[in-house]
């Protein structure tokens, strides 16, 4: 963990006056763990200034399937783009994951994770891409310390508190109280909360417009239509084995778009009127609805839009060639004057895409082959019929 994060818990004896820590069991990234059960407060946390989210271990292993297949239906393209989100709009992504401390006998403690062993090793070359870090919270301890023989029966059926309900409420409390994001496939939390920041909103806005754009199309292929960053990713890639490579490029294209939006969130905290943040906001959001239709332009379309924005600027201008036929005395240094700003102001016009650096990156890259086709390509036929199949279920 960052040693900037400071956080304060309830005293509890006798482990916290043991000579070493209890143990904490990683899968090949930077661990730490905190006991949730006796948090008090958070007094302090860099996170959001370091451009930290969390994904809980669903997205992990979706994201992973993109490469190995295994897709077994609609929640796994939605849970693989859960990942996306959190590895292409924020800088550093840690995983999240309810755990236990468990305290055996002979004074042994340790951190039991709710994943142990649900992760194939793919997952650490994807996140080795965004400086991750295993968060193992513990929402409960157990204590088997005064038991003898084997403990394992007894550890499975005491982690089935880890996968309830009020425990994911707690991780995404805490994750919230760190003021950052978290992408949870727990569609029960994955609802808007507090610090959830201008990475959601924007994509929330490009998902309406990719979703409208893509609607109407026939279901030649598949009944389904993948979400837009799967498709970008599937549209990069040769073949399932290019993930990381195409992860990694994407990241690069990205970190403008990465930069842009984890200043943008300063907006609603900076010390101006909310009339005016409204405006900014209001500003930004068009651009972000602009995206996809930005996309979808044909050349045509963009020579014609250049036209026009050419004419508008250049009108004025024209007006002025009677004054210097017919000798009314308009030097030709002042008509030189009103030409310097032509470039710039076709440049403003363009396109609303281009107020920003996100949108206008974005709109880029949205421009890639037939959805269905990318489905057709690099799902196998099984794993099109079982997506299918989750669809009418």
């Amino acid at each position: 963990m960052d040693d900037r994060v400071w956080y304060f818990t309830a005293f509890e004896e006798p482990s916290d006056q043991a000579a070493a820590g209890p143990v904490i069991i990683t899968e090949g990234a930077p661990g730490t763990a905190i006991d949730l059960y006796r948090l008090v407060a958070i007094r302090q946390s860099p996170l959001a200034e370091m451009g930290v989210a969390f994904v809980d271990i669903g997205a992990v292993k979706a994201i992973c399937k993109i490469a190995e297949g295994g897709i077994a239906g609609i929640d796994d393209l939605a849970a693989a783009e859960i990942a996306l989100q959190a590895l292409l709009l924020h800088d550093r992504v840690y995983i999240a994951a309810p755990s236990a401390r468990v305290a055996a006998s002979g004074g042994l403690e340790y951190y039991l994770p709710s994943y142990q062993g649900e992760r194939t090793p793919l997952w650490r070359e994807i996140f080795a891409l965004a400086d991750p870090q295993d968060w193992q919270i513990a929402a409960r301890k157990f204590d088997l310390s005064e038991h003898r023989g084997d403990v394992r029966p007894i550890l499975d059926e005491r982690s089935r508190e880890l996968y309830n309900f009020p425990v994911a409420q707690e991780v995404a409390a805490l994750i919230s109280d760190l003021g950052v994001s978290y992408y949870s496939t727990n569609a029960k939390i994955s609802s808007p909360r507090r610090a959830d920041g201008f990475q959601k909103h924007f994509y929330h806005r490009m998902r309406i417009s990719w979703d409208k754009a893509i609607s109407g199309i026939p279901p030649l292929v598949c009944s389904f239509s993948p979400p837009p960053l799967i498709s970008l990713v599937w549209d990069r890639m040769n073949n399932r084995q290019d993930l990381v490579s195409v992860l990694s490029e994407l990241r690069d294209e990205t970190a403008g778009a990465r930069r842009e939006l984890q200043e943008f969130n300063s907006i609603v905290t900076s010390s101006i009127s909310q009339p005016e943040v409204e405006r900014r906001i209001k500003r930004l959001t068009e651009a972000f609805d602009a995206v996809i239709p930005e996309s979808r332009l044909s050349p045509a379309e963009r020579n014609k839009r250049l036209l026009v924005s050419i004419f508008r600027v250049a009108r004025p201008l024209l007006k002025l060639i009677p004054a210097i036929q017919f000798g009314k005395g308009m030097p030709v240094e002042e008509i030189l004057s009103h030409a310097e700003g032509v470039e710039t102001a076709i440049l403003e016009k363009n396109a609303i895409a281009n107020r920003t650096v996100t949108s206008k990156t974005f709109s880029g890259l949205m421009k890639h082959e037939s959805v269905q086709s990318l489905a057709q390509l690099h799902l196998t036929p099984m794993e099109l019929k079982a997506v299918e199949a989750s669809m009418h279920s």
